[in-house]
């Protein structure tokens, strides 16, 4: 099957438009995991909006190299425990991240489709006399409203009084 409908331009203000920009945007975990074997320089981080997390891992990175060059080699293992824990703690964190990203994301998307409502538009708001008028109208299309309101508030009689009636019309009175 070819793959020529991935190169289509479906960009526009609609539903199927912003499904294909929220598709292109969206942080994908695969990657995430997948960047987070670059933990010393932040990589995973980068890829999911963390900008100061990742120049932690870089500063930690490069501490131990100067670490390792100028002093004891010992020295250097240090600041590399310490990224390693983080790394550990990341791979807990980048799932939430990509919740929280994600959802972001989704809010932009969708939210920025359109400038807003029209100018002046005030919902399903109606003038009170149109809206008096309306309401009298619909009260007469509904069963036990309007003008014989009362007579369509009966309840329905019971199988008693069914009953009697049927005796009563059985004996031939009314």
């Amino acid at each position: 099957m070819k793959l020529t409908w991935q190169n289509l331009d479906l960009t526009g203000g609609g539903l199927q438009a912003a499904n294909i920009r929220l598709a292109q945007r969206l942080r994908k975990p695969i990657i995430a995991y997948a960047l987070w074997i670059l933990f010393p320089v932040g990589a995973h981080c980068a890829y999911l909006a963390a900008p100061k997390r990742s120049v932690l891992y870089t500063a930690l990175s490069g501490l131990s190299a100067v670490l390792y060059l100028t002093t004891p080699a010992w020295y250097s293992g240090i600041p590399i425990i310490g990224a390693g824990l983080l790394a550990l703690y990341d791979l807990r964190w980048i799932g939430n991240r990509l919740v929280e990203i994600n959802k972001q994301i989704r809010m932009q998307v969708y939210l920025g489709q359109t400038a807003g409502a029209p100018e002046h538009f005030k919902g399903h708001y109606t003038d009170e006399a149109e809206s008096d008028a309306y309401i009298r109208e619909k009260k007469t299309e509904r069963p036990g409203h309007g003008d014989d309101a009362a007579e369509s508030r009966r309840r329905a009689p019971s199988l008693a009084e069914q009953e009697a009636t049927l005796r009563k019309l059985a004996k031939g009175e009314k």
